[in-house]
């Protein structure tokens, strides 16, 4: 579970004084009901404990999870749309010569570390992560 906690606080965004000010949306790139919604479901009902806002799951299946994903990478990077990665985001560059967004460019263009100093859930994140490498 730590490990795609991590893929998916890597495409959160930039800060402001206040974030999170709003709701966070956790796009999940399969179906519902599967292990990766489950997933995702714990994970958005302790950040929502945490962060003090609302934290929604949207199923967005189909395409080998390019659809979901796509939707994250053409989505403001506020830090307000996540994804919930999987081994698939890693491996599709390699399977599709020509994917609607660019792995790199488009999903890394801005990292949760902006915005850690106002959570807590955060730093606990951090600490947890490297403490298992």
């Amino acid at each position: 579970m730590l490990a795609a906690c991590a893929l998916l606080l890597a495409l959160a965004g930039g800060a402001r004084a206040g974030y999170p000010d709003r709701v966070i949306k956790i796009v999940v790139p399969f179906a519902p009901g599967g292990g990766t919604d489950v997933v995702a479901r714990t994970l958005a009902h302790e950040m929502a404990k945490d962060l003090g806002v609302s934290v929604i799951i949207e199923n967005k299946p189909g395409a080998g999870t390019i659809i979901g994903t796509q939707s994250v990478a053409t989505s403001d990077p506020d830090g307000y749309t996540l994804l919930m990665g999987t081994f698939a985001n890693a491996v599709n560059p390699s399977l599709y010569a020509k994917l609607p967004y660019d792995q790199h460019r488009d999903l890394a263009r801005s990292h949760w570390s902006r915005a850690r100093s106002t959570s807590s859930w955060s730093t606990r994140l951090r600490r947890s992560s490297r403490s298992r490498t």
